[in-house]
């Protein structure tokens, strides 16, 4: 049935799919004859079925994208099924299957599995409407429902992210929907802490909507911060301070500076790419996203500045041995080996060159002309070659390595005969600022009656939310100033003020073994 001649409501569509239900089995197989997974292996039913069998899920992902990419498509979609029938609300094996179905010419059965995709909670709407793989079902009744209905899906996503928030994070968490930045925000922290960190990330929303990427997210982000223990269970790894799931909306910090800074950009960016029809290579996505780690924003001017940053210490030392990459590979680099060979490095030289671009005066004007010039050239050469006015990328290489050599090493941590409060703290002991690990027996702190797993929250009014900011902020200051920390025990807050001063060298009976960085 065509939907050219009358509309229908998704949400009666959905009411009647939840009734009746669709033949899932019937809109995903493949027609017999068409279900074998060649590769020189045996072609038969049992032997494809035992073959998928012994396959994670993880796998089965994998193996049906693989599949896709090389137009086996019927191969896909068996693939898909079996991904269905262990997984059945699975949302993108739901909408890769449609575009599957798509491409093999049965529009009718591509839109009902569009329609059950949005049922289990597809809200990625943009990339619909963008998505080639998906123009033979533009006429079909679920496909015009869905697209008419956006506003009102949305919403509905919005609702069940609320809901899931509650569910991670438990009654007491903080749980706030902005339908004006569509973020839904859910945070265990107390009010006062979350209020300014709001007020914060709202201004990156601001600035980054309004000069980068043309517009807030399309559709409900999830914006989680919970406990330490919590972040552990939804992070996994401690080198990760959080991510950004972009097919979820799920967006998960350790900390409410330079990781939530960090993962919001991409939730900007990805839904920018959307809107667009692009996909930006991992240098761009991760170059931006790491330039916003540390940032100053002027309330005047609008202005950004980018605040010194350890990853760019890491590029000084590829610089020193003669180690960093040729542009021309760099910006052609794969998503895996981005973050397969050397992650630490390729992160730092994206920060470091986007970095460039903004202490050149021309961080905006290289990004809006490499949209522009996205289907000439996707690596962003161009877009340098343009906005420099050269005829080679590596004439702007050279200015940038020359721009590197002028650069300081980040200090990564207060030296003993730098002014300091004579503490030790480390990361990812609080979501809300700096844990103290331990007081340095020759420190001015030890007297101020601080305690061990009390939380520096701010320096002179300044927040700080990781270690680098709070050695940053130590380090503006000479010995004998006078600072006030804002700090939590437990679930109390007070203020105490400390003069700094060089710590002390313990006898040489004591054994000192710092467990933090000095501060």
């Amino acid at each position: 049935m065509k939907a050219t001649n009358f509309k229908i409501s998704a949400w009666v569509l959905l009411a009647l799919s939840l009734l009746v239900g669709y033949d899932v089995e019937s809109v995903v197989v493949a027609q017999p004859g068409n279900a074998a997974v060649t590769n020189g292996e045996p072609t038969g039913p049992e032997a494809v079925a035992a073959k998928l069998a012994k396959m994670s899920n993880g796998e089965l992902q994998r193996y049906a994208l693989k599949l896709y990419g090389e137009e086996k498509f019927a191969e896909a979609l068996v693939v898909y099924a079996e991904i269905l029938t262990r997984t059945p609300t699975n949302v993108f094996a739901f909408y890769n299957s449609a575009c599957v179905q798509a491409r093999l010419g049965h529009p009718s059965k591509a839109a009902k599995l569009l329609f059950n995709a949005v049922a289990c909670g597809f809200i990625d709407f943009e990339r619909m409407i963008h998505d080639a793989d998906l123009d033979s079902v533009r006429d079909e009744v679920e496909y015009v429902a869905i697209i008419e209905s956006r506003t009102e899906l949305r919403d509905a996503a919005g609702r069940r992210l609320e809901d899931l928030a509650r569910q991670l994070l438990g009654s007491k968490a903080i749980i706030e929907r902005d339908d004006a930045v569509r973020m839904i925000y859910g945070a265990d922290l107390a009010a006062e802490t979350f209020d300014p960190m709001k007020v914060d990330l709202e201004a990156q929303l601001k600035w980054q909507a309004e000069k980068l990427f043309g517009g807030t997210p399309n559709s409900f982000v999830l914006v989680l911060i919970p406990t330490p223990e919590t972040a552990q269970a939804l992070i996994g790894s401690t080198r990760v301070g959080g991510f950004y799931d972009h097919d979820s909306k799920r967006l998960v910090t350790r900390d409410l500076g330079p990781s939530l800074q960090h993962e919001l950009t991409h939730a900007l960016h990805h839904a920018q790419e959307d809107r667009l029809g692009q996909k930006h290579p991992i240098w761009i996505q991760e170059g931006l996203a790491s330039l916003f780690e540390m940032y100053a924003i002027d309330e005047t001017t609008g202005e950004l500045t980018v605040r010194p940053n350890t990853r760019l210490n890491i590029v000084l030392n590829l610089q020193k041995i003669s180690g960093l990459s040729k542009w021309s590979k760099f910006f052609t680099l794969s998503d895996k080996k981005f973050v397969g060979s050397r992650p630490r490095a390729r992160y730092a030289e994206a920060h470091a060159i986007f970095q460039f671009l903004s202490e050149q005066g021309v961080l905006i004007k290289w990004y809006e002309t490499y949209v522009a010039h996205f289907a000439e050239d996707a690596t962003g050469r161009l877009a340098f070659m343009k906005v420099f006015e050269v005829e080679k990328l590596s004439e702007v290489e050279r200015k940038f390595r020359n721009w590197i050599v002028t650069k300081a090493r980040v200090p990564v941590g207060v030296l003993d005969s730098q002014a300091s409060l004579g503490l030790w703290v480390a990361d990812q002991g609080a979501n809300d600022g700096v844990e103290i690990v331990g007081l340095h027996p020759g420190g001015t702190a030890r007297r101020s009656g601080i305690v061990k797993r009390e939380v520096v929250l701010a320096v002179n009014g300044e927040a700080v939310y990781t270690v680098e900011e709070l050695i940053q902020e130590v380090l503006k200051y000479q010995t004998g100033d006078e600072l006030t920390l804002r700090l939590r025990r437990g679930r109390r807050y007070h203020e105490m003020k400390i003069k700094i001063r060089p710590v002390t060298q313990p006898g040489r009976t004591e054994i000192l073994q710092a467990p933090g960085a000095l501060v």
